[in-house]
């Protein structure tokens, strides 16, 4: 049986936030990355981290600032070529 320790259960629901946010992922795909769970876990993880948002505005600040810093989208990457965008 699986033990649940309340002193991750906050970093493990801001890191799929932040997975969410910050790639085309779909929830499955978040989920298995996180030790298989499910799809409804990873969407409940996310509407808890927004919900905590609303409430805590230093948590808001820091995750914006983590948004932006941690967004591979926020230089140019014109350079970079897609797996499906190479030649052959």
């Amino acid at each position: 049986m699986k033990r649940k320790n309340k002193g991750y259960v906050l970093p493990r629901q801001i890191a799929m936030y932040l997975s969410r946010k910050l790639t085309s992922a779909s929830l499955l795909e978040i989920g298995d990355k996180f030790g298989g769970k499910d799809h409804s876990t990873v969407l409940h993880s996310i509407k808890k981290v927004e919900e905590k948002m609303s409430k805590r505005s230093l948590l808001k600040k820091w995750l914006k600032i983590c948004v932006v810093e941690l967004n591979p989208n926020r230089y140019s990457m014109k350079w970079v070529v897609a797996p499906d965008e190479r030649k052959t």
